[in-house]
């Protein structure tokens, strides 16, 4: 074992956490498994695990976070659940889950127009949705993209904390 690896498995092994609230203290609990929450290791241990992920659409990796997209042509059909299934079938042999719950597909352009097949990770269904966050862009269903509804939120958002 080299020793980056010793290192890591040293940083991820024994660990225990308690709570403090004010003076007073529980006890320790051993943890079994996780990364630490907001240690910088977490992010690129992560995109190390995931590196060797490949579907047929194209795939963005940030943080703990992939997006794939595909751009339909008028004429063609979307290949989307077979990458989902890719997703899926890499996802179980690397011991990896992907939260259902977190998992959502947006249609946009003229394709909104037209009747979409519900894709589904592990027999279970994606929600379908009109908009999302996505590192901190907000996304509308529209036939064109513009910065219209992610000003009006940030504005809003603003409006608020004043």
């Amino acid at each position: 074992m080299t020793w980056e690896c010793r290192w890591i498995h040293s940083f991820l092994s024994d660990r225990q956490q308690r709570v403090k609230i004010d003076h007073a203290y529980s006890g320790w609990l051993k943890l079994k498994r996780g990364m630490p929450q907001g240690s910088w290791l977490g992010p690129y241990l992560f995109l190390v695990l995931i590196n060797n992920l490949r579907t047929s659409v194209p795939m963005h990796k940030f943080v703990d976070n992939i997006t794939l997209s595909e751009v339909i042509g008028k004429h063609d059909a979307s290949i989307m659940q077979s990458a989902i299934d890719e997703l899926g079938a890499w996802s179980e042999n690397n011991n990896m889950n992907v939260n259902i719950k977190k998992t959502k597909e947006i249609v946009l352009g003229p394709a909104a127009k037209l009747p979409q097949r519900t894709l589904v990770l592990n027999n279970k269904p994606i929600d379908r949705v009109h908009s999302f966050k996505l590192l901190g862009v907000c996304c509308y269903k529209r036939l064109t993209l513009t910065w219209d509804d992610h000003v009006a939120a940030i504005c809003s958002k603003t409006s608020k904390r004043l």
